[in-house]
């Protein structure tokens, strides 16, 4: 599908992050992706036309400010934790946040976590291996002791039925579709989050504080979250779809790039002229 070029008035363009700027296994973007971005930034116009760049990712503030530079973010505001924060670039300070209670993040682990091969919701828990350790300790007051953002988890594709219906018996619980896990045919993840929190959520107060809601935006992504996306910049928008994207992501784009990840990204910058 193809959109016209040229289109008028983007404001801002608001991007996912893995599988979308960055390809699976990639620690930062590839040099074309940073260059392109890097030109977006800097082009010669007028204060009031130029490009406000943003990226909505899982990611924590934290992996924001480690790539912000190689992105040209600067102090841009980003939607992190898959919509829960709202937080600057280049230094991780938070300036939303939409939380789940410790005891939340408790009852969602200890519900569906044999069912994971990975689960997390922190730092600390991020760094262990085994999830059953995450389920036992959490379960022992050792680390869900504050408000968690998200919870991570990671899990065979057939167990994606159980574990939706699972989080979806509890009050107080929301969180994305089952989505793939970077290539890997042989997992599947989803992102749990307090009701109503996603990345639409999270790039609706983006736009607010960063005073973009005049603005027409572009949203590209690579999965079935970033429908979210989509409906961020609304009807008048422009939705794009990275080749690697499924079939429910690129039947409501505007454009499907030929090209894959990073790639693609860049293809639909030259393709409307962007840079």
């Amino acid at each position: 599908m193809k959109a016209n070029r040229n289109p008028e008035g983007i404001g801002y363009v608001l991007s996912d992050l893995d599988g979308t700027l960055r390809a699976p296994r990639q620690t930062f973007p590839s040099e074309n992706v940073q260059v392109a971005l890097g030109k977006l930034v800097r082009r010669t116009l007028p204060p009031q036309d130029r490009i406000y760049l943003s990226v909505a990712t899982a990611q924590p503030p934290v992996a924001m400010k480690e790539l912000a530079p190689r992105l040209a973010l600067g102090r841009n505001l980003c939607v992190t934790n898959g919509g829960a924060t709202v937080s600057r670039a280049n230094s991780g300070k938070i300036k939303s946040r939409d939380w789940l209670s410790p005891e939340l993040t408790c009852e969602a682990v200890v519900r569906i976590g044999d069912f994971c091969t990975r689960i997390h919701f922190n730092e600390t828990s991020r760094a262990y291996k085994d999830p059953r350790l995450v389920v036992a300790d959490t379960v022992a007051g050792k680390l869900a002791t504050e408000d968690s953002p998200a919870i991570f988890a990671v899990f065979d594709p057939a167990d994606g039925d159980v574990i939706v219906s699972l989080l979806d018996e509890m009050p107080g619980i929301g969180h994305t579709p089952v989505m793939g896990y970077h290539d890997h045919d042989d997992k599947a993840c989803i992102q749990i989050m307090r009701p109503g929190v996603d990345k639409l959520s999270g790039a609706h107060k983006m736009i607010e504080a960063a005073k973009l809601t005049d603005k027409r935006g572009m949203a590209i992504g690579n999965d079935t979250n970033d429908l979210r996306l989509f409906e961020a910049v609304g009807p008048d928008g422009i939705k794009v779809a990275v080749n690697n994207a499924p079939i429910e992501l690129k039947a409501k784009a505007d454009l499907i790039t030929h090209s894959l990840y990073g790639d693609g990204v860049v293809e639909a910058m030259h393709y409307f002229e962007l840079i």
